[in-house]
């Protein structure tokens, strides 16, 4: 399983930047279709790269068409779409929503009724890791640590500053507001003690940092999960299974939220329904390129993100019958 977790995390990264440097298209009716992604060491990134390859093997759009943009993650790559920057991007189902409504990070500049669900994808895992010198093997021994809370634009940081509001630490902890790979590096020269981060499981950088770092999976569960949940509602109970990573022989309870593709309402009704029509006509080859991936279904894909309305282009592509590639 490791092996095969680094050797895919290696393949999807390098195709993430094969395809990254495309030609840029030679006129405005060709201007590429820009899918936000995430930080280049997170999932998001090679996802989207699987996304992007598997409309292109479906030929159901030309390479230049589509461009991949690396970001801070969900809250950034939501500004982007509403600034028309970018078509599509993979967020939080949380932060759509937020977005949506006007609520959360989202508050200041109010509801957003342009944005559009498309499909889903992985579930992701809220994760606490903490340097084991660090004595925290609970939620509540965050107080008096210092934290990598992630960068403003991150999708994490408003989970995690409900979870230190909940457990009264919002003055106590040393927070550093940084990317996840500042974060991880922090972790590991001891500049802070502990990191969150959400990211699909498996995670090969979860392998790296728990067995080069000398670090540990810490459990959100008990009051504070509860609490999230009831107050993020679209963040569930999750487990993290015992030795899906070497160093982490128990399973570790935590919370989940599913990772969702979102698009402008203004975005062409075909160009959505292609990219939906190829991802579900060949879900075999968009599976077998991440292992987050893997275990999607056809049922799986269609969002169910609250009051975020579908993109009139996907329900068109999830009414169909599938065509397979």
């Amino acid at each position: 399983m490791l092996n095969r977790i680094i050797r895919a995390g290696t393949v999807a990264m390098a195709m993430a930047a094969a395809l990254l440097f495309q030609p840029a298209a030679a006129t405005a009716a060709d201007k590429p279709l820009v899918i936000a992604a995430g930080p280049e060491l997170g999932v998001y990134f090679p996802v989207a790269a699987a996304l992007r390859l598997t409309v292109i093997d479906a030929k159901t759009m030309a390479a230049d068409r589509l461009s991949i943009t690396a970001s801070a993650g969900s809250v950034a790559n939501i500004d982007g779409l509403r600034k028309g920057r970018y078509d599509l991007a993979i967020v939080q189902e949380d932060i759509a929503e937020d977005a949506f409504r006007g609520a959360g990070p989202f508050a200041a500049v109010g509801g957003w009724d342009g944005l559009r669900s498309v499909m889903r994808f992985h579930k992701e895992a809220l994760v606490l890791v903490a340097r084991r010198d660090a004595k925290i093997t609970r939620i509540a021994d965050l107080k008096g640590k210092r934290v990598a809370a992630g960068p403003e634009g991150s999708g994490s940081r408003p989970a995690v500053d409900r979870i230190l509001a909940s457990l009264g630490a919002g003055d106590t902890v040393k927070r550093t507001e940084t990317g996840i790979d500042n974060g991880i590096r922090a972790l590991c020269r001891g500049e802070v003690d502990a990191a969150f981060l959400v990211i699909g499981q498996p995670s090969a950088l979860l392998i790296d940092v728990l067995a080069r770092c000398k670090s540990r999976l810490v459990p959100i569960d008990g009051p504070v999960a509860t609490a999230i949940s009831q107050s993020m509602p679209a963040f569930q109970p999750m487990t993290i299974p015992g030795r899906l990573y070497p160093s982490q022989p128990k399973d570790v309870k935590t919370l989940g939220v599913d990772s969702v593709l979102v698009a402008r309402a203004d975005v062409d009704d075909d160009t959505v329904a292609a990219v939906v029509a190829a991802i579900r006509g060949d879900l075999w080859l968009f599976r077998n390129l991440h292992p987050v991936l893997s275990p999607i279904t056809d049922e799986d894909l269609r969002p169910d993100t609250g009051g975020l309305p579908l993109h009139s282009g996907a329900a068109r592509a999830f009414r169909q019958a599938v065509t397979v590639f």
